[in-house]
């Protein structure tokens, strides 16, 4: 069984080839020049609406029809509000023990923030921000101070005449800083490795650092 996140994000001309593997069982391995065969049970996946993109010629038609004998929908995080805890506790017990610290678990009041946040990103925001939070807590329970939720989000801008949502963002913005900090101490100066706790790009941990002032010590690797 071979499976194919993002199928939808294949360019055209790798979609041929793609569907030679499929109908045929063939394929030549780049630069060679001998045919070898495969027998696979192929899933996919996307959250694109890959039909639409056939219509739109982004998609090719006749792979679309391979690969999607039998679809199933899974709906955003946000419309599955029942599984937001035990899917954040699946996520704390795996990294716990894949960092190898002691067993963690969420607050009566992190349960709550998880079931209001929106989720834009789905499994792999929440997947991110557990793994963050255990990076960051030396707790045995996180709070939702520890889950940083939206710190890689931009922030919205405010009217310079309001004076409480000045105090909102700043005190924001320095619980961002805080976060950072932590993350680079943690990481020994190295900031990739920061970005990699925070579940952020270092291009984008970069610019945050730059934004909220924060001297990151140590260099890139």
């Amino acid at each position: 069984t071979f499976f194919l996140d993002e199928v939808g994000e294949v360019p055209l001309a790798v979609q041929g080839k793609l569907l030679r593997v499929l109908e045929d069982g063939e394929f030549e391995r780049v630069g060679g020049v001998k045919t070898l065969t495969a027998d696979v049970r192929l899933i996919c996946a996307s959250n694109r609406d890959l039909k639409r993109d056939t219509e739109r010629g982004r998609f090719r038609e006749d792979l679309y029809y391979r690969v999607s004998g039998i679809p199933i929908h899974l709906p955003p995080l946000r419309d599955r509000r029942e599984d937001l805890v035990p899917l954040a506790e699946f996520f704390l017990a795996r990294t716990c023990r894949n960092l190898g610290v002691g067993r963690k678990t969420l607050s009566d009041g992190t349960a709550e923030v998880l079931d209001r946040y929106t989720w834009p990103g789905n499994i792999r925001e929440l997947e991110n921000a557990v793994a963050r939070a255990v990076a960051l807590s030396d707790e045995d329970t996180l709070t939702p101070a520890d889950l940083c939720l939206g710190l890689a989000q931009p922030e919205a801008p405010v009217s310079p005449a309001d004076i409480e949502g000045e105090r909102f963002h700043e005190s924001v913005r320095e619980h961002k800083r805080a976060v950072i900090r932590r993350a680079i101490a943690k990481a020994g100066g190295s900031k990739s490795r920061a970005a990699e706790i925070l579940g952020l790009s270092p291009t984008y941990l970069s610019r945050l650092l730059r934004v909220l002032g924060v001297e990151g010590k140590g260099n890139g690797a």
